[in-house]
């Protein structure tokens, strides 16, 4: 009730460009800036940068809904850090153990028709174990804090990314679902 009682106030006010909801919130616009926020975050604190390539496949070539911008980045994010940190340790792990790299691109594809919005965000960065897999959506509960000396950091470790996610999408009448494919790659549907 805050969200809509914030809108309502904005609107009310003649603030348009200012409110939480944005009635053309540019979803791939969205999905680059955060693809570029998580590589620089990626860099800082793995040295590896991945390269994340966002496509747009929707009529407008942008894929505009009204939506919460900083809920969408967020949700956004999080599914990209988890990829990130996975790819990069796969990576650094291949060139540690001079190991062929196998395809480290992590890919966003954002999917529009006139009544609905999805993204894709896909890595080859091994997937998820069966064990690990059934906890991702528990609060509190991380793989990273889980290692010796490994504490949480700004690209994750807090538990707290996946569950919130789902929360705000299934808050804001979306959905997000996670497929792992163990010793291949994760892909995570926004609706």
């Amino acid at each position: 009730s805050n969200v809509i009682m914030s809108q309502y106030l904005c609107v009310h006010e003649g603030q348009g460009n200012k409110c939480i909801v944005d009635p053309q919130c540019n979803v791939t616009e969205i999905c680059q800036q955060t693809a570029r926020a998580v590589q620089q975050l990626c860099r800082k604190e793995t040295g590896f940068e991945p390269t994340i390539q966002v496509e747009c496949y929707s009529e407008d070539k942008n894929a505009s809904f009204a939506f919460i911008p900083a809920a969408l980045s967020y949700i956004v994010q999080e599914v990209l850090k988890n990829s990130a940190v996975a790819t990069a340790k796969k990576v650094l792990r291949e060139e540690e153990e001079e190991l062929e790299t196998t395809d480290s691109i992590i890919k966003v594809m954002v999917c529009a028709d006139e009544q609905r919005v999805m993204i894709h965000i896909g890595d080859r960065a091994g997937g998820i174990p069966f064990h690990v897999g059934r906890h991702i959506w528990s609060w509190l509960y991380s793989t990273k804090t889980r290692i010796v000396n490994k504490k949480a950091t700004e690209l994750g470790g807090f538990g707290v990314g996946l569950p919130l996610s789902r929360l705000y999408a299934n808050y804001l009448g979306g959905s997000i679902n996670v497929v792992s494919l163990p010793k291949y790659g994760t892909h995570t549907y926004v609706f």
